[in-house]
């Protein structure tokens, strides 16, 4: 069966979602959302300078099943202010 738009944007909604939430529970604050256009299926975290990024991509795998090439698609970022 086909997805539809409507049904990849709820993915992504959940995944986002999820993902927020596994880091909520560990304690780390971040932002979490998804690539627009060509990385539509990128998921983007933004973490400060003092959260471990090693930490974050093993969470946000974990929770989100992704693995393979590129961290499954995952970045993270260190928020430079």
């Amino acid at each position: 069966m086909e997805k539809t738009r409507r049904t990849e944007m709820t993915e992504r909604i959940l995944e986002t979602k999820t993902v927020k939430e596994a880091l909520k529970e560990a304690g780390i604050d971040c932002k979490v959302k998804h690539g627009k256009g060509t990385s539509y299926a990128w998921l983007y975290i933004f973490i400060d300078r003092n959260t471990d990024h090693d930490t974050v991509l093993n969470i946000a795998q974990k929770a989100t099943g992704r693995h393979g090439e590129y961290d499954g698609g995952i970045n993270v970022f260190r928020d430079l202010d």
